[in-house]
């Protein structure tokens, strides 16, 4: 059986942008997109993942940095892939956005506007509403982590909290970890869904075991203390339940 080659470090010019912020390296043959590169940039990256079409590439240095790369205010940013472009300064981002949305006009709408409106602006910060934080215990590590997988790997990146989760779920990451491992089904509780809405902040615990009367107190307790509304999915999504029902 031959031997699968080695993927090596490969150095390029990156000649456009994904509506997720990834550069397009211009290279021969299968377009190759690199996390975290930025239009312009000169940069060393290596394959991760191949596709029919296309390659997914890790970035291992930029070589020639792009006037609008900054730094990431996310310690756990690069490796957490909840979000992809804290690198990108805001007016970038808007120009990347604004280049997919007329792009996807003109080649699948086959239309273009008489004019263009200013765009929307949105805070850069604490603006996810809806999130999937998966959970698990690692012994090794001493600890349940809480929060998203890491972009090039199926691990749950091991972070304290998120700077674009909206509050108050943004310092919660911590506070929920410690929560989990203190409850007798730690091992048990695979994700937890997020909805933060403008009169309240729903969380939805996944348990493939019953929490104890003890873990139930312990739940309800941490949902006081935060001002959340705390749900229990042991199935399906009809099997979504409160903690406490509602006293109305």
């Amino acid at each position: 059986m031959a031997r699968r080659r080695r993927k090596e470090p490969e150095t390029a010019v990156i000649n456009g942008a994904t509506h997720d912020g990834r550069g397009i390296a211009d290279v021969p043959g299968k377009k190759v997109f690199v996390a975290g590169a930025l239009d312009g940039e000169e940069v060393q990256f290596i394959r991760r993942k191949s596709r029919r079409n296309f390659d997914e590439a890790e970035l291992l240095e930029v070589i020639r940095p792009s006037p609008n790369r900054i730094e990431a205010r996310c310690a756990a940013y690069g490796r957490c892939g909840g979000c992809a472009m804290q690198h990108i300064s805001e007016d970038e981002q808007r120009t990347i956005k604004f280049r997919t949305l007329r792009d996807n006009l003109e080649r699948i709408g086959k239309v273009e506007p008489d004019s263009w409106l200013e765009p929307i602006v949105a805070p850069a910060w604490h603006y996810r509403r809806r999130a999937r934080l998966a959970v698990k215990d690692v012994p090794a590590k001493g600890r349940v982590l809480v929060g998203f997988r890491e972009r090039h790997a199926p691990f749950i990146t091991d972070m304290q909290r998120c700077e674009v989760l909206a509050r108050p779920v943004d310092a919660l990451i911590t506070p929920l970890s410690e929560l989990i491992a203190s409850l007798s089904i730690r091992a048990r509780v695979p994700q937890i869904e997020v909805a933060v809405a403008e009169n309240a902040t729903a969380l939805v615990f996944r348990v493939l075991d019953p929490p104890s009367p003890e873990d139930e107190v312990l739940l309800q307790e941490f949902g006081t203390a935060h001002q959340l509304r705390i749900y229990l999915q042991p199935g399906g999504l009809d099997s979504v339940a409160p903690l406490l029902p509602d006293k109305d």
